[in-house]
């Protein structure tokens, strides 16, 4: 079970739609909200695979993770894509469900607070950079 509670504002020039670009699922000002439930919220990351092999953290090749194409985002840019992204929202629940194969992270939340994420399942394959759960 994680709680989390206020976490700072948007860099400068950022609005909370910024924050939700490229979600799979985004949503802003979502106040007593939730995802609740068996189902499961998939990035489709491998359609997104353009080679094998990747910079790490832009300084060193690593041969076994793989490169991606970008999301074009009209007024935002290129984006890798998530499979959740919440931003300045009031009591926010994700609970019970599968979040798999997001392109970069798999959930952000932005300017949440009183959010509750439990029970949820992440996976992703370790060849996909920042896939990695929760941000």
């Amino acid at each position: 079970v994680g709680q989390f509670k206020r976490v700072p504002l948007p860099p400068p020039g950022r609005s909370a739609i910024d924050c939700v670009s490229g979600a799979l699922v985004g949503a802003v000002g979502a106040h007593n909200s939730r995802i609740v439930g068996l189902g499961s919220l998939d990035g489709q990351a491998p359609k997104y695979i353009t080679s094998m092999g990747s910079w790490n953290n832009s300084t060193t090749w690593d041969p076994t993770m793989f490169t991606f194409s970008t999301l074009d985002v009209p007024g935002v840019g290129a984006v890798r894509p998530r499979v959740l992204s919440v931003s300045h929202t009031a009591n926010f629940t994700v609970a019970g469900c599968t979040l798999s194969d997001s392109h970069g992270w798999t959930s952000r939340f932005v300017n949440v607070t009183d959010g509750l994420v439990t029970d949820v399942n992440v996976y992703g394959d370790f060849r996909m950079p920042n896939n990695d759960g929760i941000d």
